[in-house]
Order: C-alpha cells, then sequence, then structure tokens
C-alpha cells in the first residue's frame, strides 16, 4: 500500500507543472555525476539533472539496477540520508557486505567527514556514495492541494 501514484503514468496531470517549478529554480552542473535512477546512467549538467526530477515523477524507479551500477562501479560505502532506514535495509538485501552509514539530524550530518577519514575504515570505503530519500514530489502535490482549497489551482 503507498500513499499516491508517485513514479506511475497516473502523475502525468501534474508532470507540466512540476516542469514549470523545476525551470524556475537555478541548477549548477553537479561536481560529480548524479546517477538516475530511471534511466540508471550518470548525469552531469544541470539540464539533465532538472529534465530527470520531471520524468522521475511518471516513471518506475528502478532502485535496485542503480544500487547494482554503483556497487559494480566500485562503491563500498553508503550513506542515507533522511529519516528511517528504508534505503539501507533494502541495500543491504542487495549487497549484504556495503558499510551504510545513516544520517537523520543535522548533528549527524556534520559526522560525514570524520566518519570517511576515520581509519577504521576499510580503505576501500573512501569510495562512498549518498541516498536520500527526495520529497520535491510530495512539497508540489501539497502546494498543489492548497492552492486547489484556496480555488488559485486547476483540479489535477
Amino acid at each position: 500500500k503507498v500513499s499516491g501514484a508517485f513514479h506511475s503514468p497516473l502523475m502525468r496531470p501534474a508532470q507540466e507543472s512540476l516542469r514549470e517549478f523545476i525551470s524556475s529554480l537555478n541548477f549548477k552542473n553537479p561536481v560529480k555525476p548524479i546517477l538516475s535512477n530511471t534511466s540508471v546512467r550518470p548525469l552531469s549538467t544541470a539540464r539533465g539533472l532538472k529534465n530527470e526530477l520531471v520524468i522521475h515523477l511518471c516513471h518506475c524507479v528502478r532502485w535496485c539496477q542503480s544500487m547494482e551500477y554503483i556497487i559494480k562501479a566500485g562503491f563500498f560505502t553508503a550513506i542515507e540520508i533522511g529519516p528511517g532506514q528504508v534505503l539501507s535495509g533494502i541495500l543491504r538485501r542487495i549487497e549484504p557486505n556495503i558499510q551504510i552509514i545513516n544520517l537523520n539530524s543535522s548533528v549527524s550530518l556534520e559526522n560525514i567527514p570524520p566518519l570517511l577519514a576515520a581509519p577504521a575504515l576499510p580503505a576501500k570505503s573512501a569510495r562512498a556514495f549518498f541516498i536520500q530519500r527526495s520529497n520535491i514530489s510530495g512539497q508540489m502535490i501539497k502546494t498543489h492541494r492548497r492552492k486547489k482549497q484556496l480555488g488559485l489551482a486547476p483540479s489535477v
């Protein structure tokens, strides 16, 4: 059971609103590539990232394939940012030997550099990646619902 029809064609009516919102934001090219979890390919431009966020709304997430891609690329430490440990649990089923660091508060975010530099971590752990549960779609939907309640948005 899920809270919405996210990542499915049923979200198409919201896609144009999301496209307009995303296009109003100023993105910079990422310093390191960001892996798309819909196409399972690295993205390295601001334009590509914006496009991916819009596509992501209506396409299925290929999360397991994305994690397999990252592991095959030689990353051995995952840092999950956000509440809960859902993604860590799924990742551990894909790769039981991966080191996972969970960060769920601003205090724990301050610990990232020391954690990665700690001598207790195996040398291979220096190649870490971040996994994060995004809430942009949820925020857009909440904003749209509020506008609709106020009579400022068309029905979707």
